[in-house]
């Protein structure tokens, strides 16, 4: 019985740990596809898009600039196993350049 009382706490450590660790991961991949969207929608940056996690752990809020030096913005949330997320928006200068799901 106290095998079993043990193993929960070291296996909740050990999911939260693999959470905290994968958020890089994500944020980068993100990240990648954003460029790739803001590319494709007529506005390819000038640099890499600059991703955070923003209120929960899902919602990433990404900000960049386009080669024409516009400020470019994204944002939306991931997929998990509770909910299919919400689509990413892309913005540059204000204005509505994209809406794109990550792919699964």
């Amino acid at each position: 019985m106290k095998t079993r009382l043990l193993a929960v706490p070291a296996l909740l450590l050990l999911v939260a740990g693999c959470q905290s660790m994968m958020a890089p991961t994500y944020r980068s991949n993100v990240a990648a596809y954003g460029s790739q969207w803001f590319a494709d929608a007529g506005h390819p940056l000038a640099g890499p898009l600059a991703c955070e996690n923003q209120g929960d752990a899902v919602t990433l809020v990404c900000t960049g600039t386009t080669a024409a030096g516009k400020a470019a913005t994204m944002s939306g949330v991931l997929p998990t196993a509770e909910n299919a997320g919400a689509p990413f928006v892309g913005s540059v200068a204000g204005n509505r350049v994209f809406t794109a799901r990550m792919p699964q």
